[in-house]
């Protein structure tokens, strides 16, 4: 048995899925937020270079809603938009295990990413958010402690050996 089929079971053993590259589209997308609306185990999705677009992601908007366990999502290259960009950030306001998403290369535009963006700020657990190849891309990451309301800073995830934060940016130049 594929550990697809396992997580459509909620058989309790699956903690990560890599679907990634899989040629998956919106009818597979929605039988997996079938199977991550009742999950209780998986902590890590990739979905990454599928062609599910805006529908696939608002079905998984919708599955993000009701899961208790994801922390990770991998959506790079899944021609999402602004449509599926802002279903998205709705989802984070009733989402309290998403700590990290990945929305590399999609055609999300100004819209979108001002969507996510401020779902990003105002998100009690979304501490990493990559936007990078879309409009105005960045990778936003929160340091430990910042309280999710304040829009005053936005922190730039910049890569180091020790994966340090090393700059920010001010809200207003970041728009």
């Amino acid at each position: 048995m594929g550990d697809l089929e396992k997580l459509l079971r909620n058989d309790g053993t699956i903690e990560s899925l890599d679907l990634s590259s899989t040629a998956m589209e919106v009818k597979a997308v929605e039988k997996l937020v079938k199977a991550l609306a009742i999950n209780t185990t998986l902590e890590s999705l990739d979905l990454s270079n599928n062609y599910f677009a805006d529908l696939g992601a608002i079905a998984l908007a919708q599955a993000l809603e009701k899961n208790k366990t994801l922390k990770i999502l991998n959506l790079d290259e899944c021609n999402i938009g602004d449509r599926g960009a802002k279903a998205l950030a709705e989802a984070f306001e009733r989402n309290t295990t998403l700590k990290s998403l990945s929305l590399n290369d999609n055609v999300i535009g100004y819209a979108g990413v001002q969507a996510l963006e401020k779902a990003f700020n105002e998100s009690t657990t979304l501490i990493s958010l990559d936007l990078n190849g879309n409009e105005k891309g960045k990778t936003l990451h929160k340091k430990q402690g910042q309280e999710p309301n304040l829009p005053s800073t936005i922190i730039a995830l910049k890569k180091s050996k020790s994966d340090k934060i090393l700059d920010t940016t001010s809200l207003k130049n970041f728009r």
